[in-house]
C-alpha cells in the first residue's frame, strides 16, 4: 500500500547548507520509485523551497509542498495550488503596526518577496 512520507525541511531533511546528504536522496529515491509519496513542509515561501528542490533534484512524480507555514498547498507535478489561504493587507498592515509598538520583530511574504517595516538583523538572518 502506497504510503506519504511529510518532512520538514530546515533542520530535518536539509543540512545546514540547504542540501540533502547522499543518503537522505538515496532512502528519497527507492521511497518514490516504490510508489510512496513525497510532501515538503517549510515555513518558507514557495519560491525558496522550488529553488532547493531545483538544486537537490527533489522534483518526484506527485510531490506536494506544503509551504508559507501552511497557508498554500502546491502540486509540483501540475505546478498549481491545490490550496491557498491568505490574509488582506489592510489587517496585515494592522497586525504589523501593533508588532511595531510592542517591538516586536514581524514580516509576511507576497508570492515572491519578503515583506517588512525594515531591513533589520532579524530579516537579514532569516535570508541567510
Amino acid at each position: 500500500m502506497p504510503k506519504i512520507l511529510f518532512t520538514d525541511m530546515d533542520g530535518t531533511l536539509l543540512l545546514s547548507d540547504s542540501t540533502v546528504s547522499p543518503v537522505m536522496k538515496e532512502t528519497l529515491n527507492r521511497l518514490t520509485e516504490a510508489g510512496h509519496k513525497l510532501v515538503l513542509t517549510s515555513g518558507r515561501p514557495l519560491d525558496s523551497i522550488l529553488e532547493v528542490m531545483e538544486a537537490a533534484g527533489l522534483f518526484y512524480p506527485g510531490t506536494l509542498i506544503i509551504s508559507n507555514n501552511g497557508s498554500l498547498i502546491y502540486d509540483c507535478s501540475a505546478r498549481s495550488p491545490l490550496m491557498e489561504k491568505t490574509v488582506p493587507f489592510p489587517i496585515v498592515a494592522d497586525i504589523m503596526s501593533m508588532a511595531d509598538e510592542m517591538g516586536i520583530h514581524s514580516q509576511t511574504y507576497t508570492d515572491h518577496d519578503i515583506v517588512c517595516r525594515r531591513e533589520d538583523k532579524e530579516v537579514i538572518h532569516y535570508r541567510e
